[in-house]
Order: C-alpha cells, then sequence, then structure tokens
C-alpha cells in the first residue's frame, strides 16, 4: 500500500474501475488480481517490463479477451455482463496495427465512425477533423497498404479517437514514430483527454512523465506501484546521483575513496569506469540535504585539483532510474514463483513449482519448471491431425 498514491476523497470521477483483474493461460500466470481506479480528464500510463501483462490486461479491459475471473466496470458497466453496452464507449489502439490495406485513409474512419454510432450527417466532418490533428489530412484518400510505418499509427490513433469515446486505450501508439510526429502526437492526446479517461502504455519514459496524470508499474503481472510521476521518484528512487569525470584513468579509485570518506555506507549503489575516467554515486534525498554533503561539495570544489575532478554534477532520480530498477528487481522472480505458486493451488492443481538460476555475463535468467515433463503420444496424435485438418482446408480455399 505505501507503494500505491492515495487520492484525496471526492478528487475526479471514477470513469473505469478494474477488479481483482486475473488472466491464466494453463499455468501461466499472466495478469494477477490487478485492480485499478481511472479518472475522468486524465491519463493512466501502464509501464512494464516486456510479458508483465500489459498487453493482456488492455485486451481483457477491451473485451478480446475474456478474464479468468474479477471485473471492468465502464461508465456504470459491467465487461462481464454488458460487453456491447461497454464496447459503446471505447476506442482502442492496439500494439499491433490492424488495417485493411486496400482500403484508404478516409474508408477506415467512416467505417469506424459508423461502428461508434456517429451520424451521417456528421461523419465527413468528423473524419476531417481527427486527420487534421493526427497530421494526416493530406494522406486522405491514400490505401493504408502505402502508408509508412508512423502514418500507420497515426491512423490507428485517429481510429481510436474518433466518435468522441469515453475511454481510450492506446497501447505503445507512438512507437515507430519519428521525434516530431511524437511531440505532436502528445499534444494531442493532451488535448483530448478532456471529458474523456485514457490508458496508455509505452516504453519510452519521457513520453511517461510527460503524459501520465498519474502512472502504474507492472511487474510479472501485478501493480507494483502507482501515483504520480514525483510519487515515484519519492518513494522508489535512489535519490541523486553524482556524476565526476576525472583527468586521468590512475585518479578514479582516489576519488571514490574520497567521496566514500564524506558519504560513508550512505551511497545505495556505486559504479567507476576507468577506461572513460568516469565515476557514478547514488547519495540518499537525505544525504544530500545534510551538512556532511555540503563540505563534500565544498572539498570537490576546492580540492579538485588535487582530486583529480575535471567535472562533476548533481541529478535528481528520473523516472528511467525507477523503471530500471523495479525491471531488474532482485526478488522479482522469486515473486513471480510464488504467485504462481499460489494460483496453481487455488485451482488444486498439484505442481511443484521450482526455481533455478541461471547466470551469465548479462544477466540472470530464473527458469521455472512446472508438472510433469512426460511426453504424451495421444496428445502429440492430436496436435498433428487438427494441423493436417487445417492445412487441408487452407489448400483449398487459397485461389
Amino acid at each position: 500500500k505505501d507503494r500505491v498514491e492515495p487520492r484525496p476523497a471526492g478528487h475526479g470521477v471514477v470513469d473505469v474501475e478494474v477488479s481483482q483483474l486475473t488472466k491464466d493461460f494453463g499455468t501461466t500466470l499472466a495478469v494477477d488480481r490487478l485492480s485499478l481506479d481511472l479518472y475522468r480528464d486524465e491519463i493512466l500510463v501502464l509501464l512494464g517490463h516486456n510479458g508483465a501483462g500489459k498487453s493482456t490486461t488492455m485486451h481483457m479491459v477491451t473485451g478480446l479477451l475474456e478474464p479468468s475471473s474479477g471485473d471492468i466496470n465502464i461508465l456504470g458497466d459491467s465487461l462481464r455482463s454488458e460487453l456491447l453496452a461497454c464496447r459503446k464507449h471505447i476506442g482502442f489502439c492496439p500494439q499491433h496495427n490492424i488495417l485493411w490495406p486496400k482500403l484508404s485513409v478516409k474508408q477506415h474512419l467512416r467505417f469506424f465512425a459508423g461502428l461508434k454510432g456517429v451520424a451521417k450527417a456528421l461523419v465527413e466532418q468528423a473524419v476531417v477533423d481527427i486527420l487534421r490533428d493526427v497530421e494526416l489530412l493530406e494522406q486522405i484518400d491514400r490505401e493504408a497498404g502505402r502508408l509508412s510505418g508512423g502514418q500507420k499509427r497515426k491512423l490507428s490513433v485517429a481510429i481510436a479517437l474518433i466518435g468522441d469515446s469515453k475511454f481510450v486505450l492506446l497501447d505503445e501508439p507512438t512507437a515507430g514514430m519519428d521525434v516530431s510526429a511524437r511531440r505532436a502526437l502528445w499534444t494531442l492526446l493532451e488535448q483530448r483527454k478532456k471529458g474523456r479517461c485514457m490508458l496508455l502504455s509505452t516504453h519510452y519514459m519521457d513520453e511517461a512523465d510527460l503524459l501520465g496524470d498519474r502512472i502504474a508499474i507492472m511487474d510479472h503481472g501485478r501493480l507494483h506501484s502507482m501515483g504520480t510521476s514525483m510519487f515515484l521518484k519519492s518513494k522508489l528512487g535512489v535519490g541523486y546521483t553524482l556524476h565526476a569525470i576525472t583527468n586521468t584513468a590512475a585518479q578514479v579509485a582516489g576519488l571514490v575513496a574520497a567521496i566514500r570518506g564524506f558519504a560513508g555506507a550512505r551511497t545505495p549503489y556505486e559504479h567507476a569506469s576507468p577506461d572513460a575516467q568516469e565515476v557514478t554515486i547514488a547519495l540518499s534525498k537525505e544525504y544530500v540535504d545534510s551538512e556532511d554533503a555540503h563540505r563534500m561539495f565544498a572539498a570537490l570544489e576546492q580540492d579538485g585539483d588535487r582530486l583529480g575532478v575535471k567535472s562533476f554534477g548533481l541529478a535528481l532520480t528520473t523516472l528511467e532510474d525507477v523503471f530500471v530498477r523495479i525491471a531488474s528487481g532482485e526478488k522479482a522472480p522469486h515473486e513471480a514463483a510464488e504467485s504462481s505458486k499460489r494460483f496453481l493451488e487455488d485451482k488444486g492443481t498439484a505442481v511443484a513449482v521450482g526455481t533455478t538460476a541461471v547466470a551469465d555475463d548479462d544477466a540472470r535468467h530464473t527458469v521455472v519448471a512446472a508438472g510433469d515433463a512426460e511426453f504424451d503420444a495421444r496428445s502429440f496424435s492430436r496436435h498433428f491431425a487438427a494441423m493436417f485438418k487445417k492445412r487441408v482446408h487452407c489448400a483449398k480455399r487459397d485461389q
């Protein structure tokens, strides 16, 4: 609970409630009891490493995947019992473009405007307005298959926004866009969030920092933390980072020793790169505010020549620092294994879950062995027969 920022009472209108959402694929637990509240006029950014469960969550919220348990309430309607009513409020930009290559940009937007109930008399103007907003008006009659990757993403975003959808989901909407197009889209989303609630996933930390009124971080299918960017930095960040560059490689060790003399054990981590003559040391916020830190900075200024300091600077923790720290946490694999074990026990399946650490030069991988791996010949026969039947049908239909 201390990793989730509380909301003041009466602050904003909750348009979407995600309650204990769970999704399993056999013995794999993709989303584990996820609960979120999404507020009107806000963008909630969903962060997580590959495989954290972001896209699976979005597919369940849109009704593309059926949850194993839990529910989603969208503007008063339950997704599990009133799917069609919920979909009237939803605009979705999937992670991968789902477009018809031979249909033009205009035809795509006309089609989806019709699906969302836009009056026929207003469709043409709605198409022109949204294409102007996403800077795609010049391509209005171009076939979707002939658009560039960035233009296809713009069209997918336009499809999600047309029709005044009250709940907009954007799964990595700026992937494949150049820098100027990304910034233009950021401005558009800031303008269009009024009267809507938006759920956006991204791998760009600057995008999350800029757009996210709140940021939710998923780790192995579970909600790890949620709050504003400043809240996450203060709760999960390392504080400040001291970067220093020495005149020669031989002076790196001496500089590290001198800084240690002032900071002592209050350095969460340190990294020295003799080849590049660089030193990076993390300092807690409490230490930076102390008198010891003031004396250390004064010494670096006054005795810089003797210590071999060419330059140094102090930087606040970034959102990327927070994300990397969570994604590479040592306890994460263990927690994931325990989560899967608990899930399997709840289903009454006797499965022994074990972990084996495998180390190499770059990373540590955790291998979870589940159940009995004995080969089942009957299962293979069924799979082979099904695949053969599929091939026969495909061959018959392929003109």
